[in-house]
């Protein structure tokens, strides 16, 4: 699953809700932009609750999916076919990657935390 962060004035991605900047690329959109224009620090955060996923930005909570629902399950079916193979992920622990398709990428301050299971 993707956190999209992109530059909305320059690249493609930032005229659609599905791909502006705090999306769950290609799953679930936001309703306007609340991104800082490129060159200004965003401050994301990301919280993962069992099936339950929340993208905040900039003090904002932008995303709020549950990817056992069917509005989930119905946004996934309407996903280009590489992106959807993402889900092929979703019961699995993995790596967390950042990446830059295009351009200078700047990231600092990265926390990580997982809290135990409850028994």
């Amino acid at each position: 699953m993707e956190y999209q962060m992109v530059d909305e004035a320059a690249h493609p991605d930032g005229k659609s809700p599905r791909t502006l900047s705090g999306a769950l690329y290609q799953f679930a959109g936001l309703d306007r932009s609340h991104a800082r224009p490129a060159g200004q620090l965003n401050l994301s955060k990301i919280v993962v609750n069992g099936s339950r996923i929340e993208h905040w930005l900039n003090g904002v909570r932008v995303v709020a999916a549950d990817t056992a629902s069917e509005e989930f399950r119905i946004a996934a079916s309407q996903a280009p076919g590489r992106t959807r193979r993402a889900l092929d992920y979703l019961s699995h622990e993995g790596p967390i990657a950042i990446q830059s398709h295009t351009g200078a990428v700047w990231i600092r301050n990265i926390k990580l935390r997982r809290r135990p299971r409850a028994r």
